[in-house]
C-alpha cells in the first residue's frame, strides 16, 4: 500500500512541477520566433444570454491555448519534429525534399505548374498593358524583371508530386510572346540565377539571396545596356557577403514553421563595399520602411537615374543596383506599378518594373492604350502562339505501354495554318487514376504516314462534371484545350491519343476517328 500511495505522490509531484515550469520558465527563457501570421484569440466578453454560453465556453478555450504560457516552446519544437519527418505545420509552407520549405499562396504550388493557365484575354490584356507602358515613355527603356520561384529553379528540391515545372507558365510564355509581338520587354532570369547554384535561394525562404539576385542583376544590366543605359553588369568580384548575425537573415518560411531556433539559417546577402554605408535617402512619404517610397542618392556622379517599382525580392537587388546609379527612386507594388507621378517628377533614364513571377499575370493591370500597331502584333503573335508537335523519339516505348485511362477526347481537328503546316486542336478531359488531383503534365500523339509526333499539353482545367460524374474529388483539374503546331504533313489518315503522366506512368486516351489530311 505504501509502494501505491508513493507512486501518486510522483506522479502528482511531476505534473505539479511541469505545470510550474510551463509558467515559470517562459520567463526566463527566451523563446522561439514563431510567426503563425494570424492574431491570436481574444479573451470573449462574458455571455448575456444562457444560449450563448456554449459559444462563450469554445472562445474561453481557445483564448487560454492561445495564451498558455508554454505554448511558444511547445509549438515550435512540435514542428521540427514534423519537419524532420518531412511534414508541415504551417498551411504556407510545403515541405520539399532534404528539408527544402516552399511558400504556398494557397495554390499548391500553382504557379510552377500552370494552374490555373493564362486565358487568351488575360494574355492579351498584358501584352496590352506591356505596350502601352513602353509607347508612352518614348524613348526610355522600360522593363519588367520578374525572379523566377524557388521551385522552378529547383524542381528537384521541391515535392515529388509538383513534377516538372510547366513549360507554358506565365513567365516563360509572356516571355515568348512579347518578343515575338514586339510589345517590350521581359525578363524572366531565371537561367541566370540557376547559375548561382543552391546558394541561390535559402533552404528557409522564400527569396533569393544575395547570390540569386546577382544573377537577376546580370541579366537586368545587360538589358538595359543593350538599350543605351548603364555600363552592363559588372562581376560578381566586385561585391562581398554582407556579414549577418544568424537572426538577421531571411528565413521567412522557417517563421512560418516556427523551427527558426532548430535549422541552420544560410541566406547570403551581397553589398558592394565601395558604396555601402555611403548612400542618402530621401523619404517621400510618412512610411520609412522598405515598403515606402523613397529616392536613394548613391553619391555616383554622372551614371544614369533608375526608376523602380518593386516587391520584396528587391531587399537583395537594390545594394547591387547602388555602383551603377547616381539615384535610384523606389516605390513598392502596392502603391501602383505604373508611377507617371513619379516619372514625370524625376525623369529617369530607365523604368524597370520587378515583380515575382507568381505575381505577373496581374502586374500589368493600369496602363496607358497601345497603339493599334502594337495592337495588331499582339493578335499576330497569339495566333502563332501553339508549341510545336515533336517527334516521338524515346517516348515511345513508355506510350505504347500506357494504361487506359477514364477519359474523352471531346474533339478533335486538323486545320491549315496561315503560315504553312498544321494546328491540331484536341479538347476533353483525361482523369488519374489516383484519389489526388494528379499531375497536370500531358501529351497529345498524331501518328500517320511516316509521322510520329507528340506535343505537350497541359492537363489542369477545371471539370466539376467529371468529378461528380467519377465520384472523384480529384478528378476536377483533369480538362484540356490546346492548340499544338506541326509542319508539313503528308497525305492519309492520322490517329490522335492523349497522355497524362500519373505517379503510375502513363495513362492513354485515343480519339474516336482519325484526322485526314487531304494534301
Amino acid at each position: 500500500m505504501d509502494g501505491l500511495d508513493a507512486h501518486w505522490r510522483r506522479l502528482i509531484g511531476a505534473v505539479v512541477f511541469l505545470m510550474a515550469a510551463a509558467f515559470i520558465l517562459p520567463g526566463l527563457i527566451q523563446p522561439p520566433p514563431l510567426g503563425e501570421n494570424r492574431e491570436l484569440t481574444r479573451p470573449p466578453p462574458l455571455p448575456t444570454r444562457l444560449s450563448d454560453a456554449q459559444a462563450w465556453r469554445d472562445a474561453v478555450d481557445q483564448a487560454v491555448a492561445d495564451r498558455f504560457p508554454a505554448r511558444r516552446f511547445t509549438i515550435p519544437a512540435l514542428n521540427a519534429l514534423r519537419l524532420a519527418l518531412g511534414v508541415s505545420g504551417s498551411e504556407r509552407v510545403i515541405v520539399g525534399r532534404q528539408g527544402w520549405l516552399f511558400y504556398d499562396n494557397g495554390s499548391h504550388l500553382g504557379t510552377a505548374r500552370n494552374l490555373p493557365p493564362m486565358t487568351d484575354i488575360e494574355t492579351r490584356a498584358w501584352l496590352q498593358g506591356l505596350a502601352g507602358r513602353t509607347e508612352a515613355l518614348g524613348p526610355t527603356p522600360y522593363l519588367v524583371l520578374t525572379p523566377p520561384l524557388k521551385e522552378t529553379v529547383f524542381p528537384g528540391l521541391a515535392p515529388r508530386w509538383m513534377g516538372t515545372p510547366s513549360p507554358d507558365r506565365p513567365a516563360l510564355r509572356l516571355a515568348r510572346l512579347a518578343r515575338e509581338a514586339q510589345v517590350g520587354v521581359l525578363i524572366y532570369p531565371h537561367d541566370a540565377v540557376a547559375a548561382q547554384g543552391p546558394h541561390a535561394y535559402s533552404r528557409h525562404d522564400t527569396h533569393w539571396t544575395g547570390y540569386g539576385a546577382y544573377g537577376g542583376y546580370v541579366e537586368l544590366m545587360a538589358a538595359l545596356k543593350a538599350r543605351g543605359v548603364g555600363q552592363g553588369p559588372r562581376p560578381l568580384s566586385a561585391f562581398v557577403r554582407e556579414p549577418l548575425a544568424p537572426g538577421k537573415q531571411q528565413a521567412d518560411l522557417a517563421g512560418m514553421e516556427g523551427v527558426k531556433a532548430f535549422v541552420r539559417i544560410d541566406a547570403p546577402s551581397l553589398i558592394d563595399p565601395a558604396v555601402q554605408g555611403r548612400t542618402t535617402t530621401t523619404w517621400l512619404s510618412d512610411n520609412h520602411s522598405w515598403t515606402g517610397p523613397r529616392v536613394i542618392d548613391t553619391g555616383q556622379v554622372g551614371k544614369p537615374t533608375l526608376l523602380l517599382t518593386v516587391d520584396s525580392f528587391s531587399n537583395a537587388l537594390l545594394p547591387l543596383l547602388y555602383g551603377d546609379f547616381s539615384r535610384l527612386i523606389v516605390a513598392h507594388n502596392q502603391d501602383g506599378a505604373w508611377r507617371p507621378d513619379l516619372i514625370a517628377a524625376y525623369h529617369p533614364d530607365a523604368v524597370v518594373l520587378e515583380v515575382l513571377e507568381s505575381g505577373l499575370p496581374s502586374s500589368l493591370a493600369q496602363a496607358p492604350p497601345a497603339s493599334p500597331d502594337a495592337l495588331d502584333r499582339i493578335g499576330e503573335a497569339l495566333a502563332q502562339a501553339p508549341s510545336t508537335l515533336r517527334p516521338v523519339g524515346s517516348l515511345a516505348s513508355a506510350l505504347d505501354h500506357a494504361a487506359p485511362a477514364a477519359c474523352n477526347v471531346e474533339a478533335a481537328s486538323l486545320q491549315p495554318a496561315r503560315r504553312g503546316g498544321w494546328r491540331l486542336r484536341t479538347t476533353g478531359w483525361i482523369a488519374d487514376p489516383g484519389a489526388g488531383p494528379g499531375l497536370a503534365a500531358g501529351l497529345a500523339r498524331l501518328t500517320g504516314p511516316g509521322a510520329d509526333l507528340v506535343g505537350e499539353l497541359s492537363v489542369n482545367l477545371e471539370r466539376p462534371d467529371v468529378a461528380a460524374a467519377l465520384r472523384k474529388p480529384g478528378a476536377r483539374l483533369s480538362g484540356y484545350d490546346q492548340v499544338l503546331a506541326s509542319r508539313a504533313l503528308a497525305r492519309g489518315d492520322y490517329a490522335v491519343r492523349v497522355y497524362r503522366r500519373t505517379a503510375q506512368g502513363w495513362v492513354v486516351c485515343p480519339a474516336g476517328r482519325p484526322l485526314a489530311v487531304l494534301g
